[in-house]
């Protein structure tokens, strides 16, 4: 499903889309091709296990439904007979560097999406959607050092209409009047089903309404339906479309862990979640550390401590809105933009200011969000900005620019010469910040500093230490620290 959220985010970006998949049982085959995408599927064989290689095996290597030697060669085939493939994206927790490599004759680069770290990698980007509180260290000595290593629940995959309801949603008070119950599309320990027996077994039934939601395959299907024609409180949903509508109606959400962390979050909707799966457990301590999600240390509970802990939540109404505040801050549902920016060559086109554009900058340049990272963080008159202004034009080793993708302002760059060094300033305008690009607008910086002279040998950027983002960005762009300065040698 977070394939299928970057996807829809690439194709719109002129994107053509393959999907290669194994028919392993519950495969959503079905779902990528009503979405529109062309799918390649590899046979089911009876090998689940690896051949007998000497090298050490991943203990996911059996989820591939063949060895990795035969999964690698079988996409390699696919592959081969396509031609020009810029990007193979790898999501599958069986798959690592040998596999990765067998496809480097025919693809541009790869992406990988994993949250394991748990096996290297050969890739150019490697994208790890979640929050843990050792996030920046998680892949060392995992990737190639020249992988750029998106981090974070910034980059959540979470799709369009998620970002979209944010935008109307309620702020919470911490009532509850209904909650949302989903545990992901398949729940093999049926923490659905144990969840609705705690809440009967609570006698709580008639104090709230209660959205059930499970998919197609849910193999617990037929009891999940039994125990909720039980109650006219219970309503039951299979594979819905409105997911981010109904979590934005609810007040509560009880469930696991993996990507609909990041969609409550999104949403701001305080939740109570279990791990079904192992690499839950750690995803949601670290996010219950920061106050994201209520998550009792048990992976396997009692229906009994089911209630327990519902209890201790419907009675601390100032948790609900402490977790929905901090949730809500974490996560602003751009991410599968972000990551489609981050892969996506993104054609920026410089131009110099002119006079013209002396209201448009002073306007940016006093936006709150923009300022507040500034050296002066003061807003300044226009008086202070037209002598500013007229000095950029008459200065021949300062150059300012405007960014733009498809004819639409993306933001300013600013270039002061030295000798052999540039220093580069830039921002975003505030209505194109989130959505990652600033990467690029450094690039198509960078690419006109090296045309207009051949002498500078190293551009220097300083940023505040509170500014996280553009640490973040001339890090990714390969600048290194150097005192309090960001510096990167070019040629």
């Amino acid at each position: 499903m977070r394939c299928l959220t970057l996807a829809d985010e690439l194709r719109q970006k002129g994107a053509d889309i393959l999907f290669i998949c194994r028919e392993l049982s519950g495969n959503i085959v079905n779902i990528i091709k009503e979405k529109g995408y062309s799918v390649s599927l590899l046979s089911l064989t009876d090998n689940q296990q690896s051949q007998n290689t000497g090298v050490e095996t991943h203990s996911h290597e059996n989820w591939l439904g063949a060895s990795w030697e035969q999964d690698a060669e079988e996409t390699y085939q696919v592959l081969i007979k396509l031609s020009n493939i810029d990007w193979l994206v790898v999501d599958h927790y069986a798959i690592e560097e040998r596999w990765e490599l067998r496809q480097k004759d025919v693809v541009d680069k790869i992406l990988v999406i994993d949250d394991l770290a748990d096996r290297k990698h050969s890739c150019d980007v490697l994208l790890d959607q979640n929050y843990y509180e050792c996030i920046e260290s998680r892949y060392i000595e995992l990737v190639p050092e020249k992988c750029l290593q998106l981090l974070g629940p910034e980059y959540a995959l979470l799709r369009k209409e998620f970002r979209e309801v944010r935008q109307r949603i309620r702020e919470h008070d911490g009532s509850i009047h209904k909650v949302f119950i989903f545990f992901g599309g398949v729940d093999l320990s049926n923490m659905t089903g144990r969840v609705l027996e705690a809440i009967i077994e609570m006698n709580s039934v008639d104090d709230f309404s209660i959205d059930v939601v499970i998919g197609s395959t849910n193999p617990h299907r037929e009891n999940i339906e039994f125990i909720c024609n039980s109650s006219e409180k219970f309503f039951l949903h299979i594979q819905i479309e409105n997911m981010a509508r109904m979590m934005a109606d609810a007040d509560l959400c009880i469930g696991s862990g993996g990507t609909i962390t990041w969609e409550r979050c999104c949403l701001g909707l305080p939740a109570i979640a279990w791990p079904v799966a192992e690499n839950q457990k750690e995803l949601l301590k670290d996010c219950a550390k920061a106050g994201l999600v209520y998550a009792p240390d048990s992976d396997n509970p009692t229906t009994e401590e089911i209630a327990n802990h519902i209890s201790a939540l419907l009675q601390n109404s100032l948790l609900c809105t402490h977790i929905a505040h901090l949730a809500k801050s974490a996560i602003d549902g751009r991410g599968a933009i972000r990551v489609a920016n981050a892969i996506m060559k993104q054609d920026i086109e410089l131009r110099p200011v002119v006079l013209d554009d002396m209201q448009k900058i002073f306007e940016w340049r006093n936006d709150y969000s923009i300022r507040k990272f500034s050296r002066s963080p003061d807003k300044i008159n226009f008086d202070q900005h037209k002598k500013w202004f007229e000095s950029v034009l008459s200065n021949p080793d300062r150059h300012v620019f405007i960014g733009y993708i498809d004819n639409q302002e993306i933001g300013v760059l600013r270039f002061d010469i030295c000798g052999d060094q540039a220093e580069i300033s830039i921002y975003l305008v505030p209505e194109k910040q989130g959505y990652g690009y600033g990467a690029a607008l450094v690039t198509a910086g960078e690419n006109w500093l090296t045309s207009y002279s051949s002498k500078i040998r190293s551009v220097i950027a300083e940023v505040l230490p509170e500014n996280k983002a553009s640490i973040k960005l001339f890090e990714i762009s390969g600048y290194k620290v150097n005192g309090f300065q960001y510096q990167k040698s070019i040629s």
